[in-house]
């Protein structure tokens, strides 16, 4: 297994470094991070590592630690690059809103030194952590350990080197087991594993196997989600993931499970959508792509209309819901604490959409189909795909029914498959659509995008 592991690092290397290239840091984020080395006396190892402290840290309170462990590409000797990897959990859990529901101490260690291998750096890691905890107030039971790509490895090398020390564990896209025993020892800590399924780096089948062995140990506390349609680079959708820092943060060592938690939650939580609905698929992949969530815990919801302002979330979401911190918001009726203000302020700034005036967004009205495709359309462009194909007008029976702003991009959708008329090329562009079309809309896009 190590050999495996090995002959992916190089790989696994690249990739990881595709996503720092394409970062634009921020000092601002950062500078409240401490660059420290640490040298374990008994061994005489070093390890270089950045550590951010809250700014109103008090020692009368115990703060959970959350370790977590770069990818290749971020090896550093000026114990950096860890910091600035894309959508790292290091700069989600730094913004006010986070810090203000889950206060913590945050350790972000540099594998640099160690021949890009974390399982050579686990017990200096382990003396560095055991050093933290003696100079800060930390609770010990609330250890949290999470890494990509190689980071998930060490993760992993972590868990088995210090069985019942971690209070919850999230490996991303790196994920390997040796034996039964292993599992067992897997088995001790609460366990969120994450993979795409079309991983050209790092086999999918790895986590697989690891959530398998987890369930055939006993293991009661284990989670899997898988992305479909995902590569490698799957960090940017899963440390955007507020489900995954719930879970995280509400676990603590020797903890009762008062019941088996669910794997990867199923399409059979969403009562109204059958697996016979024409929108099945649609929904099952944005669903698991993270770009779609129940109007309920049980319901989908699929004939509610789209608002305008649910379908800017859905643009943000597919991008990965990049931070709109600094972007000034233009809409009057768009307030600052809207859960879709983030998302109205990034679509407008990047021309995606813009408001029905001025000064005004109307996030509550229902988006209609020419809107849809209009911006559809427009974010196509913004992702440098080729948008030149057009339909015919002659092919749309209500073509005139189209308005001015929107008729390239319904030439455009229509080319492309990816809005079709409701019945013999009748568009209905004034129609309001709804959430199972919106669905069935994006995975079409997704599909005209990957091919």
């Amino acid at each position: 297994m190590k050999r495996i592991i090995s002959l992916v690092v190089a790989v696994c290397t690249l990739f990881c470094m595709t996503g720092l290239l394409g970062v634009t840091s921020s000092a601002a984020d950062f500078s409240d991070y401490l660059k420290e080395t640490y040298k374990d006396e008994q061994s005489g190892k070093s390890i270089l590592y950045r550590l951010f402290v809250p700014e109103d840290y008090d020692e009368s309170k115990e703060y959970p630690l959350v370790i977590f462990l770069h990818g290749g590409g971020n090896s550093d000797p000026e114990n950096e690059a860890q910091l600035t990897a894309d959508y790292s959990i290091v700069k989600r859990l730094i913004r006010e809103d986070y810090l203000q529901k889950y206060p913590c101490i945050i350790l972000a260690p540099q594998c640099y030194g160690f021949e890009d291998h974390w399982g050579k750096a686990t017990d200096v890691l382990m003396s560095l952590i055991t050093s933290l905890t003696e100079n800060y107030s930390i609770d010990k039971d609330r250890l949290y350990i999470t890494g990509l790509s190689l980071g998930g490895f060490g993760t992993c090398d972590m868990l088995q080197s210090y069985p019942g020390v971690f209070a919850a564990a999230a490996p991303l896209c790196g994920s390997y087991i040796t034996s039964s025993e292993g599992a067992k020892i897997y088995a001790q800590t609460p366990m969120w594993v994450f993979h795409g399924a079309q991983d050209p780096v790092i086999p999918v089948e790895m986590s697989r196997d690891v959530v398998d062995a987890i369930k055939k140990a006993g293991g009661k506390n284990i989670k899997y989600t898988e992305f479909p349609a995902a590569g490698h680079n799957i960090w940017n959708k899963t440390y955007h993931m507020s489900d995954l820092y719930e879970w995280m943060f509400a676990q603590r060592l020797n903890q009762e499970i008062d019941q088996e938690p669910e794997d990867e939650k199923t399409l059979d939580v969403f009562k109204d959508v059958s697996t016979k609905s024409w929108y099945y698929e649609a929904v099952k992949y944005t669903y698991y792509e993270n770009i779609f969530k129940g109007v309920s815990e049980d319901e989908f919801g699929p004939d509610l209309k789209m608002t305008r302002a649910m379908f800017v979330t859905v643009l943000h979401r597919m991008e990965g819901s990049p931070d709109s911190a600094g972007v000034s918001n233009k809409f009057a009726d768009v307030p600052e604490n809207a859960w879709y203000g983030d998302a109205v302020k990034w679509a407008n700034s990047k021309g995606l959409v813009y408001g029905t005036s001025q000064t005004e967004f109307a996030p509550d009205e229902p988006i209609s189909r020419e809107q849809l495709a209009t911006m559809m359309y427009r974010y196509a462009e913004y992702c440098s795909l080729d948008t030149s194909g057009r339909a015919s007008p002659a092919d749309i029976i209500d073509w005139n029914d189209v308005s001015d702003y929107a008729k390239q991009a319904i030439l455009w959708s229509v080319n492309e498959k990816i809005i079709e008329g409701r019945s013999a090329k009748q568009i209905i562009p004034k129609d309001n659509a709804n959430r199972a079309e919106v669905a069935t809309i994006i995975k079409r896009f997704m599909d005209y995008k990957n091919k």
